[in-house]
């Protein structure tokens, strides 16, 4: 059970997936594993400040989250080798599209080696990407930052850069939509 709750993303995914196995956790070494486990995942609560990050776009300018004060932020952390990622385009396409011209900025971040920027370039150009698109020269920072493991990954920021979802759903499922028009309702 230690094992499995070491994959989970969130302090509410914790709670859930725990909730009818704590209380067999008796002993203090059992005790002490499951604070190791959970206390890192308070960093990832909605209100906690999100990843500053600082990455160039296909012009060569830095974009900071800082610059989107005022604006709710979805971030897409995704790279081009990654065919999960590729098939949510076509969905974030459309999400962008649906919110064009509102209070919220779509920021894909890849995470492509330095090899690969010509790649990325290339996908940006052909697949005809909108939002904002970094590139973080593997991304290191950022997957460590939020425990990633596994992309595609979704983050759904608030106007003062703090976290609203550290694993936000995807594009392609519809309930982003209804949560990002409550958000944009409020």
């Amino acid at each position: 059970m230690l094992s499995y709750l070491q994959n989970v993303k969130s302090e509410c995914e914790f709670d859930q997936k725990a909730s009818g196995f704590v209380q067999y956790f008796v002993t203090d070494y059992q005790k002490k594993q499951i604070n190791a486990i959970k206390i890192p995942l308070l960093k990832y609560k909605g209100g906690s400040p999100a990843f500053e990050f600082s990455y160039p776009d296909q012009a060569g300018k830095n974009i900071t989250l800082n610059g989107f004060k005022g604006k709710y932020v979805f971030v897409d952390i995704w790279a081009t080798w990654c065919k999960p990622c590729q098939d949510e385009l076509p969905y974030l396409q459309k999400v962008e599209e649906d919110f064009k011209g509102k209070n919220i900025e779509f920021v894909s971040v890849s995470i492509d080696a330095e090899k690969d920027k010509t790649k990325w370039l290339n996908m940006i150009k052909d697949k005809q990407l909108g939002g904002i698109q970094l590139f973080s020269s593997g991304g290191r920072d950022i997957l460590d930052y939020y425990k990633i493991s596994g992309i595609p990954r979704f983050l759904l920021i608030d106007k003062a850069g703090k976290i609203i979802n550290a694993d936000a759903p995807r594009p392609s499922d519809p309930e982003l939509k209804g949560l990002i028009q409550k958000l944009l309702d409020n």
